[in-house]
């Protein structure tokens, strides 16, 4: 279960760099 909210958590970060990324 912990493992899963940290692999998401993990996954929104990754989101949000392309996301700043792409706005830039």
């Amino acid at each position: 279960m912990l493992s899963q909210d940290l692999i998401w958590q993990s996954h929104i970060k990754q989101m949000k760099k392309i996301l700043l990324i792409i706005i830039k």
